[in-house]
């Protein structure tokens, strides 16, 4: 898994980005916001033994904010532009327009349009001059009935258009994150397609998140690479399903397979304090065991199919 990049290369100078005044908020309120940003709480480092720091919290942690980071980029980026009345709006048409902006070279607008049906489609485009078309490179879609409170969507950002336009850091691949948005809390699934950052070997992942602020939350993950300790070369896959309470407690239930483990599954779990340490692991390819499983947050185990 990677870090998402930093997209402050499509952040405007956005001095004299006002024009007619008219209210954002119909258009603003149904773009994604920080609710999908996962509350998942600190930690410290990992080992596995019991009474010691958790591995699998550590996992757990590290993908959480790798994922929040670059959603986090994307989001304040939306919230900085729709922060300025829309330069432009079509009531007939129902489009609202930020921009055109320029910096360094690079013209940038971003444009909301209620479709029929009542769904919306959004867009930050470039241009690498005053003439020529517009290139979508972060781009997504709000279904019908969303609003404020409640809304669901999709939106992908195509660093390899980016980078084509002149405007990237050498960043390659695009990103596609899928989101249900309710009161507190979000369901969202992150992908990576062809990522790679400054020439390094492109890399597919994917990562699914549901939480609830002040209850916990779920994430669902699949780990490709060399697991066995120690290393051997051969190429493992997990699939594992981390869960945790508002108290920092939790569990993961994981399976393993291929690599040294031919065609064979093997099932591995790990529960941990809110401390963050362990108080249950139970591994049936070493047939080891070692806590008591009345101690997890979760006694009953969870598999991500």
């Amino acid at each position: 898994m990677r870090t998402l990049p930093p997209i402050s290369i499509l952040v405007p100078s956005l001095i004299g980005l006002t024009g007619c005044d008219v209210p954002p908020d119909a258009y603003r309120d149904v773009l994604p916001d920080d609710r999908l940003l996962v509350e998942f709480p600190d930690g410290a480092q990992g080992l596995r033994s019991v009474g010691e720091p958790s591995a699998h919290y550590q996992i757990t942690h590290d993908l959480t904010v790798e994922t929040n980071t670059g959603l986090k980029e994307v989001l304040t980026l939306i919230e900085l532009i729709t922060s300025f009345p829309p330069t432009w709006s079509a009531e007939d048409e129902q489009t609202a327009l930020w921009g055109p902006w320029i910096d360094n070279g690079t013209y940038g607008q971003l444009w909301v349009a209620e479709e029929e049906g009542g769904s919306y489609a959004w867009a930050i485009e470039l241009r690498p001059g005053e003439e020529g078309p517009w290139t979508p490179v972060l781009a997504g879609e709000v279904d019908a009935g969303s609003d404020a409170t409640a809304s669901s969507g999709r939106f992908g950002m195509d660093f390899t258009t980016i980078e084509a336009l002149g405007s990237g850091d050498g960043t390659v691949g695009e990103i596609a994150v899928e989101y249900e948005l309710f009161e507190g809390g979000a369901s969202t699934t992150v992908l990576f397609g062809d990522f790679a950052e400054d020439g390094s070997i492109p890399a597919n992942a994917g990562t699914h998140f549901e939480h609830e602020r002040g209850v916990g939350g779920l994430m669902d993950v699949i780990i490709e690479g060399d697991l066995t300790e120690p290393p051997n070369g051969s190429e493992e896959v997990m699939i594992l399903r981390s869960r945790w309470d508002s108290e920092g407690a939790g569990r993961t239930d994981a399976y393993l397979t291929e690599g040294d483990f031919g065609q064979l599954t093997y099932t591995e779990t790990e529960c941990w304090s809110p401390a963050h340490t362990v108080v249950y692991f139970e591994n049936n390819f070493e047939l080891f065991s070692d806590g008591d499983v009345s101690d997890c947050a979760f006694t009953e185990a969870s598999f991500n199919d």
